[in-house]
């Protein structure tokens, strides 16, 4: 068990930042205060949700605070009256100012979902994703005023399952970074530890997923567009266009695959009809399988079944593109 005298002010607000600080609980550290991102309108009606790490603070009885900026003066009033001797960071979303780090005694460490000093930033583990990566990994870090630069305190990779989106691999690499975490926390605490300085030479950046990355471009490759996609799922997903008589139609696309063994000598976005499989469409190289998609205004449906209902397109042909196209 830890020893009951150190502290930890724990950071984080996704679903998959609730695995470390439930570890740093059951391992019998204090956290005598939880720091997340405050409640944001969720679904249809835009019902306020608190974020899942507030959810286990509550239910688990911790002290919370769920700020908009934890740098403000009564954020960091808060944390220093919790006398922390660090601070653990877990996609919190926020960056921390010096005078935050310098709060706690041994400083802040973050859970960092890449090989750093490859992919930096808000999105590594979707871009990792999208770049057909077949591994990744977690580092646990310093954490200084630049950008994911601090030194590395340890490091495990972590093999990309070719059923992995971004949800399923966040999931397992939070489990890792968790292990990393608890492993190295004793010899932090001890003063063993000696974090090595990153090579600035190496380092990549992995920029946040914004609309533009969810608009599918036909001309790339089958594997390339299914890569984007497994990047967006679950909380989003990728989409196209189509024309339906004078007016533009945007269909959502939550499932597919890359169909084996088809040529290809249409041009990129062209239906070639339906299977068993799904939804058949032309990439700039290679064809696509489009498993499960969503019509504007409506919920998800089976890729072939939409097809089967939209008989005015299959007798006039149909083409994903863009609007500007």
């Amino acid at each position: 068990m830890a020893d009951k005298k150190q502290r930890i002010v724990y950071l984080g607000t996704p679903q998959f930042a609730v695995k470390p600080l439930f570890a740093l609980v059951r391992a019998g550290y204090q956290i005598p205060l939880v720091v997340t991102q405050p409640p944001r309108p969720q679904g249809r009606k835009g019902q306020l949700t608190l974020t899942p790490v507030q959810q286990f603070a509550e239910d688990a009885r911790l002290p919370f605070l769920a700020v908009p900026n934890v740098n403000q003066p009564e954020a960091l009033a808060q944390i220093a009256a919790a006398k922390p001797d660090l601070l653990v960071v877990a996609a919190f979303g926020q960056l921390l100012s010096e005078e935050l780090l310098q709060l706690a005694p041994f400083g802040a460490v973050n859970i960092h979902t890449s090989l750093l000093p490859e992919y930096r930033g808000a999105a590594p583990v979707q871009r990792a994703l999208m770049d057909g990566r077949n591994k990744t990994g977690v580092t646990l870090m310093r954490i200084v005023k630049a950008l994911d630069a601090g030194d590395i305190i340890d490091q495990a990779e972590f093999a990309i399952s070719a059923t992995d989106d971004a949800g399923s691999l966040r999931q397992d690499l939070m489990a890792v970074g968790t292990d990393l975490l608890l492993h190295n926390l004793p010899q932090l605490f001890a003063g063993r530890l000696k974090p090595t300085p990153q090579d600035e030479a190496r380092a990549t950046y992995a920029a946040k997923i914004t609309p533009a990355d969810e608009l599918l471009n036909w001309r790339k490759r089958a594997v390339e567009l299914h890569n984007q996609l497994r990047g967006l799922l679950p909380e989003t997903s990728a989409y196209t266009w189509y024309k339906d008589g004078e007016s533009w139609q945007r269909l959502k696309i939550w499932q597919m695959r890359v169909a084996e063994d088809l040529g290809n000598a249409a041009a990129p976005g062209t239906v070639l009809g339906a299977d068993a499989n799904g939804l058949l469409v032309a990439a700039g190289e290679g064809v696509l399988h489009l498993q499960l998609v969503q019509p504007a205004g409506k919920g998800r449906m089976e890729a072939a079944a939409w097809w089967r209902g939209r008989r005015d397109l299959q007798k006039s042909g149909l083409r994903f593109t863009e609007p500007e196209d």
